[in-house]
């Protein structure tokens, strides 16, 4: 059986911590967060915030507890580092053996659909996917209002000189 900790927590912990990179950048530029990519959709702030809900959404019905109140309508710069730390807290509460046990079925919505999902299912087709929809439609809002951010701060893995673009290659 794959073990659903591994595959979860440690992968989330990892990119909330690179939201609050994200936001350390978007902190020069703090109405930056109030920036949408297209007039219906959310704000940069609240697709990050909704982000980190996800990051609890995706562990706490695995580990069979109630996922905690989620903070889905933050916008401000100081909003979402709030939600961003108290995130990050919560899933470093969350310990490989709260995942031995996990509920047969997960049953939630998907917007209005009413679905069940085995646990491993629910984790990769559904909320890990989530989670970074909306990390990465936070990340394009933010970049298209003029944020310098580079994938490194998405991933904190990538490396690029400050004057780099990939326009000019």
């Amino acid at each position: 059986m794959t073990d659903l900790y591994t595959l979860s927590v440690p992968v989330l912990r990892h990119y909330v911590t690179q939201i609050g990179v994200v936001l350390n950048v978007a902190a020069e530029t703090p109405e930056a967060l109030a920036a949408q990519v297209s007039d219906d959709v959310w704000s940069a702030g609240r697709q990050l915030s909704v982000a980190l809900g996800f990051a609890l959404r995706a562990t706490y019905p695995v580990a069979g507890k109630p996922t905690p109140d989620i903070a889905w309508t933050a916008e401000s710069l100081d909003e979402v580092r709030e939600w961003r730390d108290r995130a990050a807290g919560l899933l470093d509460a969350l310990t490989p053996q709260d995942f031995f046990n996990p509920p047969e079925t997960i049953t939630h919505k998907a917007g209005f659909a009413e679905l069940s999902q085995d646990p491993f299912d629910y984790i990769t087709l559904f909320a890990l996917p989530n989670f970074f929809f909306h990390m990465v439609a936070g990340y394009t809002a933010l970049r298209a209002a003029g944020v310098p951010l580079s994938k490194g701060h998405f991933d904190g893995l990538h490396e690029y000189p400050q004057d780099f673009s990939f326009s000019r290659q």
